[in-house]
């Protein structure tokens, strides 16, 4: 899937009339050389495993229709047929081989058997090739138990996107919010608000391994589309751009450094869960349990036939495609959100995410309300005038605080005399 052969198959067609066109012009072999030396194909990044491939599906219907339906939805998960897991091919391939081991065990039955009696009067012959319904259901319950396991596995991963994208909603309006109401000029706010949609739309792209940022085209002007386009890492492109502006408005004194530090925190969750939606894509489940599982639920429905036979007779095929269909869909539904950014009807609905919810709350909200505030001038320090410049004025009211002051002080502890003095001391002593 992830290979792509169509640059190939283009290069070599194009070396091969190269070649035709030289040897026609009588060239000799060391044109031909040359020209197949100078005529390497470009390197090229290969695209993450989540590459985007023909696919009906834009990513979450699944989710929208649970969202929007009534109490309970049973209508409409009972007889829906998309999202339903359906592998026709496999099933086509256990059908055939149930029906042949049905077939086989019941045009060759046990001679030596006796033959049993059904309550239509009719006698069949035990079949020959019969398993024995005790080790099929122990078997069973392993299998049972890793097909939980890998249920669970995945489950938790696509639960862990939709938080992590719950964060990214978060943050993105927690950023829009302090921007507004923190920064004073109204380029800068909104060059934070439309580069914060950016983030969202360049993340949801990455994650799905498509560089088309032609939906950026609403927010950003082309040429800023082009710049980050060029970049090899669009979405650090835009959070660079989102530091830049602070650090500009910090140097320009419309925000102070606390203010700087509170919008920075921001970006820095953002960039942690970038990295933990991009944990979630490149780290699968270990390759050891998917192979052991894939290897034993094999085995263990090839098996069933044989433990069904003896029972159902004719109908045994019937029973193992139902069986194989019920334990093989649990096996699909894993593969398929297991990648919880693509654009399958189980996905999450990263396009409504973007769209619906943070560009609505950020430029359809935010930032009209910051664009009719007044522009907010940075407070300018007092002046302050030389030291020993006193005026007159202030020299007269000092005059007077002290004087009132004076007056206002209570008076001084009246002296004795000094034979009072003596005759005091000459008591204590």
């Amino acid at each position: 899937r992830t290979l792509n052969l169509h640059p190939i198959l283009l290069h070599c067609t194009k070396a091969f009339e190269s070649r035709c066109a030289v040897r026609a012009h009588g060239g000799g072999e060391g044109t031909e050389l040359d020209h197949c030396r100078l005529a390497r194909p470009p390197a090229r990044v290969l695209p993450l495993p989540s590459a985007p491939r023909a696919n009906k599906y834009k990513g979450g219907e699944g989710v929208l229709l649970l969202n929007a339906s009534s109490r309970g939805y049973w209508v409409e998960t009972l007889f829906a047929w998309h999202g339903r897991p359906m592998p026709a091919v496999p099933i086509f391939v256990y059908a055939t081989w149930a029906v042949s081991a049905t077939t086989l065990c019941m045009l060759y039955p046990d001679p030596v058997s006796p033959l049993d009696r059904d309550d239509a009067g009719s006698d069949n012959p035990a079949p020959r090739f019969v398993l024995d319904t005790t080790v099929e259901s122990l078997v069973g319950a392993a299998l049972f138990f890793l097909l939980v396991f890998r249920t669970n596995t995945c489950y938790d991963r696509w639960w862990e996107a939709r938080k992590q994208w719950g964060l990214i909603i978060n943050r993105t309006r927690d950023f829009s919010r302090q921007g507004a109401a923190y920064v004073r000029s109204h380029a800068r706010v909104a060059t934070l608000m439309k580069y914060s949609v950016a983030y969202a739309v360049c993340a949801k792209q990455h994650l799905r391994g498509d560089r088309n940022l032609a939906e950026l085209a609403v927010y950003l002007s082309r040429g800023e589309v082009e710049e980050i386009e060029q970049s090899k890492h669009v979405v650090l492109r835009v959070l660079r751009t989102l530091s830049e502006t602070l650090a500009g408005a910090h140097a320009a004194g419309e925000i102070d450094s606390i203010q700087l530090s509170m919008l920075d925190a921001n970006l820095t969750t953002l960039e942690d869960t970038l990295g933990a939606c991009e944990r979630i894509l490149k780290t699968k489940m270990p390759f050891g349990y998917i192979v052991h599982l894939r290897a034993f639920l094999v085995l263990w429905t090839a098996a069933l036939p044989f433990a069904l036979v003896p029972f159902l007779l004719w109908g045994t095929p019937v029973a193992c495609i139902v069986i194989f269909y019920a334990l093989l869909g649990i096996d699909a539904i894993g593969v398929e959100v297991e990648n919880p950014f693509g654009r399958d009807y189980n996905d999450l609905p990263l396009d409504s995410i973007v769209h619906d919810t943070i560009a609505a709350n950020v430029v359809g909200e935010m930032l009209p309300w910051a664009m009719a505030q007044p522009v907010r001038l940075a407070p300018s320090p007092p002046p302050q005038g030389p030291r020993d410049s006193v005026s007159p004025a202030s020299v007269r009211v000092g005059l007077e605080r002290r004087a009132v002051g004076a007056h206002l002080a209570p008076p001084p502890h009246p002296a004795l005399p000094p034979d009072a003095s003596s005759a005091t001391a000459e008591g204590k002593g």
